[in-house]
């Protein structure tokens, strides 16, 4: 089972077409749009606890926290849905992110009770993450990447 999560101001349908071009053999892919909508009719959705601004650059701030997304994920979609009326075990469930989806699936990873099947978290602020990834007492071995033209990073 692999659960795409997208990023701020996307939602789940070019992940969706993302999943059915990847074509994975005995592979249930699961695109999930992220519960809030953006504000102002900027027609998209986001991951994170709040919306806020910085006032001095008026930019969006990305990362305002993702314990309401975290909790909803873990609690509703893995742990209801996929494992109890699906009959999955988190160790079938592989998350794949993408900038705030990708922080969400690191807090994920890093709520759950059980060891998920993987994680994979593109273009993510990592280093933000990692703190609460240390405080877990399971193995979590998440492949995050970010980029830097014309240098691609990774941390794994």
């Amino acid at each position: 089972m692999l659960v795409l999560l997208h990023g701020l101001g996307d939602t789940h349908a070019p992940f969706a077409n993302f999943a059915r071009s990847l074509q994975l053999a005995d592979t249930v892919c699961l695109a999930v749009r992220a519960p809030a909508a953006l504000p102002f009719d900027l027609h998209g959705f986001h991951w994170g606890d709040d919306i806020v601004f910085d006032e001095g650059t008026g930019e969006m701030d990305v990362d305002t926290g993702f314990k309401k997304s975290v909790d909803l994920l873990v609690r509703d979609v893995i742990e209801k849905c996929l494992c109890e009326k699906c009959g999955y075990t988190p160790r079938d469930v592989i998350l794949f992110g993408f900038g705030q989806g990708g922080c969400v699936a690191l807090g994920c990873a890093a709520a759950m009770k059980s060891e998920l099947g993987g994680v994979v978290s593109i273009g993510d602020r990592f280093r933000q993450v990692l703190p609460m990834l240390n405080k877990t007492r399971k193995a979590v071995h998440p492949f995050a990447m970010h980029g830097k033209s014309p240098i691609c990073h990774w941390r794994g």
